[in-house]
């Protein structure tokens, strides 16, 4: 028969009967269930994807289990525990210091492994409360009983506050590929607010957090669950998640932020980003992602590129598959609402691009006037956008289109591949810009048919 049980549940089955086999003459049902809990937590959330790492985790497991003490001694001890994930590790130690403090800690710690969403991973309740900073200092949780009333009382805050906003963010009723989306992205929109809080996935390329797609392993490396870890390296210059995490903490503790419901949670959420889109400090780009939440929809698995002031919205992880350009792509957001200031231009059509040899563009099409068909084509480079107007037939361009044009600023050129002529602008540097000369253009372009 075949055995297609996964690592996670063979290390846990190996866990059980190894405890058993080796403390059977002085078994503790207390102590066999924080055995399996604190194993099922440190092998829920380690990557265990190869045979490596699985054998060096038997190990582990083994020489553990060898230890004649009940494991949150052994944890609360200078034991050094290997084979497991050192940031998963490092919350289990503390979460050992705050289960045998009392028993009001202990059912809050083990209420909070429980949720659906943390699972056995509430480093981010460790660090927003504060706990994980104090054990950091001291290497233990033995602060007074002031001390101990703040701690409680702040975990529990950050606990309830993470539990319903990830209710919201991953409802149950919904297919978690539409959760996000379901909600107009804004979650993630006014955690944006608070700073750049994407996962790296090379130098340039960044994930939104924003879909939960099982391909590339979104869901394991690029969620929220994996940015709210906490980490196990003691230089601050090295950890680059729990920077992140802040800005979290930022938009839990905005004064604007409530979570009671889920009404009152959108509705404190798009407030956030309306406050924020006031801010003059934001970058362009920026400020559109907080904007427009159909920006993220692009991005099919969350993956965005960020490249010399350009950045590409990537339907899969990379740009060798079809993918736009931001601000090309505000800029038809935008020009829909403004199409009747358009005419004698009737349509928008974007062009979508899958390699980085090809620009993403903008066209505005549909005008035929003297037996041509006029188009504007709209491309964004890295200081500026480039604004072209072309006549799609192979006739030239007559002369009241000519001095219309080039009395709007548009300077000839020439196509060296078949030497034919376009006009073209490159002086305009943001949206507001390219949509001023565009509906100031077309203008002008009228009044040549009502001449």
């Amino acid at each position: 028969m075949q055995n297609d049980t996964d690592y996670k549940n063979k290390l846990r089955f190996f866990a059980f009967y190894s405890y058993l086999a080796k403390n059977e003459a002085s078994l503790n049902q207390t102590d066999l269930m924080e055995w399996t809990r604190v194993i099922y937590n440190l092998t829920e959330n380690t990557i265990v994807d190869g045979t490596d790492i699985f054998y060096r985790t038997i190990q582990s497991i083994s020489s553990l289990s060898d230890i004649k003490q009940p494991i949150l001694n052994i944890l609360t001890s200078e034991t050094k525990i290997t084979g497991f994930s050192g940031d998963q590790v490092l919350e289990e130690k503390i979460k050992a210091h705050l289960i045998l403090k009392s028993g009001d800690w202990r059912d809050k710690v083990l209420e909070a492994e429980g949720n659906t969403f943390l699972n056995g991973q509430i480093g981010c309740l460790l660090n927003f409360s504060g706990i994980l900073e104090y054990y950091r200092q001291h290497n233990n949780c033995d602060w007074d009983d002031s001390g101990s009333s703040k701690f409680f009382e702040k975990f529990s805050h950050y606990f309830e506050a993470i539990k319903s906003v990830m209710s919201y963010r991953y409802p149950e009723e919904l297919d978690k590929k539409l959760s996000a989306e379901a909600i107009d992205f804004l979650w993630e929109r006014a955690v944006l607010t608070k700073g750049i809080y994407f996962t790296n996935k090379t130098q340039n390329r960044r994930n939104l957090l924003s879909s939960d797609n099982p391909r590339n392993n979104i869901e394991r490396d690029y969620s929220w669950k994996r940015l709210l870890r906490i980490e196990s390296d003691k230089d601050v210059s090295k950890r680059l998640r729990e920077p992140k995490q802040d800005f979290v903490k930022q938009l839990i503790d905005d004064s604007h932020f409530e979570f009671n419901t889920l009404q009152a949670f959108k509705s404190s959420l798009q407030n956030i980003c309306d406050i924020a889109l006031e801010s003059e400090e934001l970058e362009d780009w920026r400020r559109y992602l907080i904007r427009y939440p159909d920006l993220y929809s692009y991005c099919e698995q969350g993956f965005i590129q960020i490249d010399n002031q350009m950045v590409f919205l990537l339907w899969q992880s990379q740009r060798n598959h079809y993918h736009s350009e931001l601000y090309t792509v505000v800029l038809d957001l935008q020009l829909k609402d403004e199409l009747e200031k358009l005419v004698p231009f009737s349509n928008l059509e974007y062009q979508y691009v899958k390699s980085t040899q090809e620009q993403a563009s903008l066209k505005i099409k549909d005008w035929n006037y003297a037996s041509s068909d006029y188009y504007f084509e709209i491309l964004k480079a890295s200081e500026n956008f480039i604004v072209r107007f072309i006549n799609g037939s192979s006739n030239d361009y007559p002369q009241k289109v000519t001095d219309v044009i080039e009395n709007n600023g548009f300077q000839r050129e020439y196509n060296q591949d078949d030497e034919t002529a376009h006009y073209e602008t490159t002086s305009l540097t943001s949206v507001d810009d390219v949509i001023s000369q565009l509906i100031q253009t077309c203008s002008s372009l009228r009044s040549i048919e009502n001449e």
